[in-house]
């Protein structure tokens, strides 16, 4: 009840969120299974490259193997130790693996920072990327115009969707417990706890 699904990077609180893209691409695995039916492919499988310092990429790899293997999709899963999985990654050595992408909650262009989204020496796309995608970064990082933000970020949306090199599932939100005596917790925008603020009542 922490998160939601999603098809995008961008949470609703982004610029260049969609509400409509949920409803167009459900997680639908009937649907798939015709589709992988309809494409004739047999003996599908893949490796899951997973990095051990993080756990909840290895818990989405189980569920993702679960869920493929009821559409008759082979998914076996290799931890590797964060140094081994970043060379891998970095590389482009690897099949599909769970990640998380950083700084969507910013303005939409920076989710490049990440690797899987570069506009330049991507590790899927090496040098060859979709040239729709870059023409959107670039559109909406040259302009303050909000008319012509919005509709370079529906461009960018929809060739994330049509190219589906990156395949959001879910935002990834940090959870704070604080007690009831403390008083002036905050968190920044990069999802932080911020403690300068903070007293606790006697």
């Amino acid at each position: 009840g922490i998160s939601q699904p999603t098809v995008l990077p961008y949470s609703p609180h982004s610029a260049a969120y969609d509400k409509t893209a949920l409803d167009k691409y459900p997680f639908d695995l009937n649907r798939a299974k015709e589709l992988l039916g309809k494409s004739g492919a047999t003996g599908l499988k893949a490796e899951a490259m997973v990095v051990s310092s993080y756990p909840e990429l290895g818990a989405i790899a189980q569920i993702m193997q679960a869920d493929l293997a009821k559409i008759g999709f082979a998914l076996s899963i290799t931890v590797l130790d964060p140094t081994q999985g970043s060379r891998r990654l970095l590389a482009g050595d690897f099949q599909c693996t769970p990640s998380f992408s950083g700084n969507t909650q910013k303005y939409p262009t920076r989710v490049t920072l990440n690797s899987i989204w570069r506009t330049g020496k991507n590790p899927v796309w090496g040098d060859n990327i979709p040239k729709a995608y870059v023409d959107a970064v670039t559109e909406a990082a040259g302009t303050i115009d909000p008319a012509k933000q919005k509709a370079a970020f529906a461009k960018l949306n929809a060739v994330i969707l049509d190219e589906a090199w990156v395949i959001p599932i879910a935002y990834r939100q940090s959870v704070f417990g604080v007690a009831k005596h403390v008083d002036g917790f905050a968190f920044t925008v990069d999802d932080m706890g911020g403690l300068g603020n903070a007293s606790i009542e006697k």
